[in-house]
């Protein structure tokens, strides 16, 4: 029911198990607003006085650590190279990282497919940003098999409406919806 409500209670999770929560800022306001509402200690990893990502002082990470990032970035416009995200997955695969990218479709960067090589790592999209539906609050979560599993049992059932439901099964699979949305998102220069 929209990537909001896979943020809050993904953060939920993280908290009550005794994660190390590391957020990327400035970042998509939520992260911070949640943890602050409902007293959930995190450690910022503040960007660059360039607003870049900032890896010389990001805050060590270990198995019990969950980083969260928003890239392409929402206030920012700045978006993780592919390179950079793998470094952090590989440097550490006790780790757990969380892509917030709902605004995918607006940038030249898709790490989704990343999901394939790491376990480590989870993505987050969204129907709301690149479809004109964001009242329907779709949002959707990529990763390996055993993250997904885990995650689903954290998620209300009913948490998706029946239409928006029903919406996003045609969406996903009408070829000629997903034409004239890729032509938008991603027009051609002549």
């Amino acid at each position: 029911a929209g990537s909001a409500t896979i943020i809050t209670t993904l953060l939920n999770y993280f908290a009550i198990n005794q994660k190390r929560i590391v957020i990327a800022q400035p970042g998509y306001s939520l992260f911070d607003y949640h943890c602050k509402t409902y007293g959930i200690p995190y450690e910022p990893w503040l960007l660059t006085l360039a607003l870049e990502f900032d890896f010389e002082n990001l805050p060590p990470l270990d198995e019990k650590s969950v980083l969260m990032i928003t890239s392409p970035n929402n206030p920012t416009g700045n978006t993780i190279r592919e390179k950079e995200l793998k470094e952090l997955l590989i440097a550490f695969p006790q780790s757990l990282i969380v892509l917030d990218a709902v605004y995918t479709e607006f940038s030249d960067a898709d790490h989704t497919r990343l999901i394939n090589d790491f376990s480590n790592l989870i993505v987050l999209r969204s129907f709301s940003k690149a479809f004109p539906v964001a009242g329907l609050r779709i949002g959707y979560l990529c990763a390996q098999a055993s993250l997904t599993a885990l995650i689903r049992n954290l998620m209300l059932l009913f948490a998706l409406t029946p239409f928006s439901q029903l919406f996003a099964q045609e969406v996903l699979f009408d070829a000629a919806f997903q034409k004239v949305n890729q032509q938008k998102t991603h027009p051609t220069t002549v």
